[in-house]
């Protein structure tokens, strides 16, 4: 009968290595039938097999021994055949069968027989060695017996279970033997191995190309070697050992198991080794016709910190720990933008694993030991996860919107004139994409003088200003980010188109508003058009001051120009318009000014004669008698018709005079000498400088330091308006025609 014998060799999750399990035994089947009688036959049995046949007869030896130990019949046959034994009828006889021994084995008597020895070579590739024995019986002519066939051989059927390892842990079998295997045994007999020369190491089995899971099912046959039990105290697997000086190290039957080694700590070459027996503790046999079953476990980190003869890790070597670290713990991207995130650490010899949290928001495009390339594909958020044996990383994606976001909704131009359009890009990192600006019209021209975020507004004259038109920015590549914004352009210039000034109300400075509308950085050339010129006396380029920055235009109280001035403001485009009003009228803005101030004192003459005095140097003497003078203020007198509405009166002598007073008169004499001062005679000579008129139809303004019209209620420095006239010399002033004709008289 067969015997099983089941053991469980398990590799434990930390340092301790058990064998857990129990040990049966049962008997084997018969091996096969060999009748031993007057016709003995062994046919029926199988002839061959591809691998060792636990049932196959292939040759037998037949003794048939008589009661006095003597071989009475001996018999060798292959194959299947009939075998006839003259014996003696009714005498008692002994039947001694050997099979599969590969050739004839010779005794003479039954001693010779219990010692015939079978060695490992008898252990074929297709067959086992079997031994069996019938009788003492008492054998009859004619009759038939059957001899029990036994195996010679034990078996030894291997397993394993790495269900329990560690995710870092790799155990790939490489090869699998027996070792202290006997060298010999006995057919009949009770076998063990008693001295070193009487084992040896079995054949490896090698597993080179499999995939590196445990071999199932690995069978091996070995001669019987019943050690005994030899640790009947022994409860731990792990200590189911021999010193290596210990004559059991060397006889006692084992297994072991070669292997590569992999996880976050050792790799290399790792040895298990246990000893065979009928339990896992304290037992060491191998007997005959016995199947052990033997189901190794691996546990944990596959037993590597018990170091010993049963766990051998000499050639395992320490790893350098798994390690992955990104360069940054979060990033944030653009839908449709692909990048790479590179990595701060990647160490260790496992394959590395990147996923994505989410891949429909962020896909893993590759990655390699250096960085990770990722492509975003919607907004949202996603966590990207390296891992590399037990060590992993994550990095958080955020993934935005593509925008482009204009800095204002809407832009104020000034034809001609260019702005850099801002904007921004967001996410902030997106900036450096290209940007695409267009706009609605040709006149509004974008990307000027290659600048591809400059806008000009090119509008020719005659178009309606404020006009209105609107731009669009475009992500390049991407038509579905835009924005538009409104766009307002102005006129290259505007200025107030007319004003009027009292020079002398006020304070000592008066400052009025030009209502100037330009580019802020336009450079404006202000000048007066004298061929348009409408004045009295004086020139305004010396009296006004005009205030770019600030868009005025001061003039200093008391002023010494009277009339009406055109104001001319020129300036030149960006772009070259404006630097001539041929190029583009409207670069050129006109403002008419009048400019009046109170006029204390008018004098008229009478009479004008000179008498010369000297011919060189050229010396003359003007005599002039003054009959119409006027105390007024220049509404009645510049502006007759009441364009100006100021209310102003005047008091002189105690009497208090209004705009229409006319009638101061007194006479006294002015002497004009030419030359460089002007005598001004009333009680005595007074000396004032001036320029002499060149004609008489001239005037000129003095500012006497006394004189009988100047009152305490006029200040010091008050200016007098003098008028000659040649045709008043003739007698004109008669006639009283007014001041409105005087005036125009002179001036126009």
């Amino acid at each position: 009968m067969e015997r099983n014998l089941f053991l469980r060799i398990a590799v434990p999750v930390l340092l301790v290595m058990c064998i857990m399990g129990c040990s049966t035994r049962e008997e084997l089947p018969v091996a096969g039938t060999g009748k031993v009688s007057v016709n003995f036959s062994l046919e029926g049995m199988k002839s061959k097999a591809k691998a060792a046949d636990e049932f196959l007869l292939k040759d037998v030896n037949i003794y048939v021994v008589n009661s006095e130990g003597a071989v009475a019949f001996y018999h060798y046959a292959e194959g299947a055949s009939n075998i006839k034994a003259d014996i003696w009828s009714g005498q008692s006889f002994t039947v001694y069968a050997v099979a599969n021994a590969g050739r004839m084995l010779m005794a003479a008597s039954e001693d010779e027989i219990l010692q015939l020895e079978m060695d490992w070579g008898m252990v074929g590739e297709d067959v086992l060695p079997m031994s069996g024995k019938y009788g003492p019986a008492i054998l009859s002519d004619g009759g038939s017996i059957v001899v029990p066939l036994t195996r010679a051989v034990a078996k030894v059927e291997l397993n394993g279970d790495m269900s329990g390892l560690n995710d870092d842990v790799s155990i790939k079998v490489k090869q699998v033997r027996l070792r202290n295997v006997p060298v010999k045994g006995s057919f009949f007999g009770y076998d063990r191995v008693i001295e070193l020369s009487g084992a040896k190491d079995g054949e490896p089995l090698l597993f080179g190309d499999g995939d590196g899971s445990f071999p199932q099912g690995v069978q091996f046959y070995v001669l019987e070697n019943m050690q005994g039990t030899l640790l009947p105290e022994n409860t731990s697997q792990k200590d189911k050992v021999w010193p290596q000086e210990s004559l059991y190290a060397g006889v006692c039957t084992y297994v072991e198991i070669v292997a590569d080694y992999e996880s976050d700590r050792k790799e290399g070459e790792i040895v298990y080794r246990f000893y065979l027996g009928a339990d896992a503790y304290a037992n060491y046999d191998v007997q005959r016709n016995t199947r052990y079953i033997v189901t190794v476990s691996f546990k944990g980190d596959g037993g590597i910190d018990e170091n010993s003869w049963r766990v051998d890790v000499e050639d395992l070597d320490d790893v350098i720990p798994p390690k992955v670290e990104f360069a940054r713990e979060d990033a944030v991207m653009y839908d449709l933008e692909e990048t790479v995130i590179p990595f701060a650490a990647v160490e260790g010899k496992w394959a590395l694993k990147v996923e994505s949290s989410d891949p429909s928001v962020v896909q893993v495009v590759g990655y390699d030991r250096g960085e990770v390339k990722l492509k975003a594909l919607a907004p949202g958020t996603a966590t990207l996860t390296a891992k590399i044996g037990t060590a992993s990383a994550v990095c958080r994606i955020d993934v935005e919107k593509l925008r482009i976001v204009p800095a204002t909704d809407k832009m104020d131009l000034y034809n001609h004139f260019y702005e850099d359009l801002e904007y921004s890009v967001y996410p902030p990192h997106a900036a450096s994409l290209g940007v695409k600006i267009s706009s609605s019209s040709t006149t509004l021209v974008t990307g000027y003088t290659g600048v591809h975020n400059r806008v000009i507004p090119q509008y020719p004259h005659g178009v309606q200003f404020p006009a209105a038109g609107k731009i669009t920015l475009e992500i390049e590549g991407r038509e579905d980010v835009k924005s538009e914004m409104d766009v307002v352009v102005n006129p290259i210039l505007q200025i107030i188109p007319s004003m009027v000034v009292n020079a002398n109300l006020g304070s000592s400075t008066l400052v009025k508003d030009l209502e100037l509308e330009c580019a802020p950085r336009a450079d404006v050339h202000f000048y007066w058009d004298r061929n348009d010129r409408v004045s009295i006396y004086g020139n305004p380029g010396d009296n006004a001051v005009v205030d770019r920055k600030a868009g005025t235009i001061s003039f200093p109280v008391p002023n010494g120009a009277n009339g009406k001035y055109r104001l001319i403001a020129r300036v030149t485009g960006d772009d070259g318009y404006g630097a001539d009003s041929s190029v583009d009228v409207d670069a050129a803005q006109y403002c008419e000014i009048t400019i009046y101030e109170t006029v204390y004192l008018v004098g008229v003459s009478k009479t004008m004669g000179k008498e010369r005095l000297s011919a060189g140097p050229e010396v003359w003497k003007y005599s002039n008698e003054v009959v119409a003078k006027w105390l007024a203020h220049p509404k009645s007198v510049l502006f007759p018709n009441g364009e100006i509405d100021v209310d102003y009166g005047f008091v002189y002598k105690g009497v208090t005079y209004t705009d229409s007073h006319t009638d101061l008169h007194e006479e006294f004499r002015f002497t004009f000498v030419k030359g460089d001062y002007i005598d001004y005679i009333v009680e005595g000579p007074k000396e004032f400088k001036g320029s002499i008129p060149e004609y008489y139809l001239d005037y000129f303004y003095l500012q006497p330091a006394v004189s009988p019209y100047i009152n305490g209620d006029m200040r010091e420095g008050t200016k007098f308006l003098y008028i000659t006239s040649l045709q008043f010399a003739k007698g004109f002033s008669d006639d009283d025609p007014g001041w409105e004709k005087i005036f125009n008289f002179i001036y126009y």
